[in-house]
Order: C-alpha cells, then structure tokens, then sequence
C-alpha cells in the first residue's frame, strides 16, 4: 500500500523516537485522513477504539501522543523538511493537532 508506505517514511526519517505511541499517532493520522470532517476530540475517540489495550480514554490518547511528538520534535534542530509535507505555518506553531491535520491533507493531496 503505497500510502502506508509514505506515512512509515515519514515516521522513520522524521519522528523516529516516538516509540511507544507511534501506533496512536499513525491512527490519528489515517482517521484523518480518511474523514477530514472530524475533530480532534473524534479523532482520539476513534484511535481509543482501533488501540483499546494501549490507551483508556481520548485524554490519555491525546496526552501520549502530544508528549511523544512533542519530544520527537524538539529533537530536530531543522523543520525544512517538515515544512516541504506541511503548510508554511507549521514551521511556527508545529503543535501535534497541526501534524496530524497537516499530514492528513498532504495524504489527501497525493493519494486521494
């Protein structure tokens, strides 16, 4: 599958250290991808459901996935190549809702 190829790709180059979390994160980011309409707080739902061993609730979802990227990206001295995947604006205000948004629609735009 040639999306989950680019999501692994961005992953292992950019967020490799995420660990434990990168299941949630990778959930996230195809909820996303696959109903763009959805909030945040949707989306955490959903990634409750397809990880029910690995979180409890959407707020423990959501911390553990923003603590995970929040270290990865601190990691990285540079966000060019992040920028080149995500809107401009992310290079200023890279939180994890924007990640996950950004990645989203850069998967919309190439594979959908």
């Amino acid at each position: 599958m040639k999306l989950m190829k680019k999501i692994d790709y961005i992953f292992m180059n950019f967020l490799f250290d995420l660990k434990d979390n990168t299941e949630l994160l990778k959930s996230a980011i195809l909820i996303k991808y696959e109903k763009p309409h959805l909030k945040m707080d949707e989306i955490m739902k959903k990634v409750v459901e397809m990880n029910p061993t690995k979180v409890k609730n959407t707020k423990s979802a959501y911390l553990n996935i923003n603590r995970s990227y929040t270290t990865a990206l601190k990691r990285h001295t540079n966000l060019d190549e992040f920028t080149k995947i995500l809107p401009p604006a992310f290079k200023y205000n890279p939180t994890t809702k924007n990640f996950i948004n950004g990645i989203a629609k850069y998967l919309v735009k190439e594979y959908k």
